[in-house]
This record gives structure tokens, sequence and C-alpha cells, in this order.
């Protein structure tokens, strides 16, 4: 499964470098909110593995054992056919 960034754009060249030196020390707390298919099994779980660059896509992540190490807790708000019968 490969994973993606996320791209930020500043409106000035002071207000990058300050994001990026964030971003650098880890200052930045990220959350994502996703749409599956299918139900997972658990309402709350943690999946973690090394993260790496892909081999041939420069801007492209994926799972490596050779990685850095990566950890996402998921927590299920909804489900969709719930959502969707509302």
């Amino acid at each position: 499964m490969d994973t993606s960034g996320v791209l930020l754009a500043a409106k000035d060249a002071a207000t990058a470098s300050l994001v990026n030196a964030q971003f650098q020390n880890k200052q930045v707390s990220k959350a994502y909110l996703a749409l599956c298919l299918g139900t997972p099994q658990q309402q709350h779980f943690t999946v973690g593995g090394p993260i790496g660059q892909h081999p041939s896509v420069q801007v492209a992540r994926v799972v490596d054992p050779d990685g850095l190490p990566a950890v996402t807790h998921v927590q299920v708000i909804t489900h969709v056919c719930a959502w969707l019968q509302r």
C-alpha cells in the first residue's frame, strides 16, 4: 500500500521557512479523514511500519524495511451505509 504526503503553500519565504522547520522538528500533528471500502474489524486500532521513499517515484512513500518508523492511530467515525440511511 502506498502513502503520500502533504502539499502546503506559503505566501512568503519567511513563512515557508518557519513551517519547514516545524515539519523537520516534528512539531506538526497530522490528521486524515479517509473513506474506506469494507468494514474494519475494530473501531480503534494502530498501524505501524517503516516508511521509505518509493524506488521510482520521488514524491511517493512506501512501506520499506529500511525506512523510518511510522505509526498511525485509526478511529472509525461512521459507516457509510449507516450515514447514507439518515
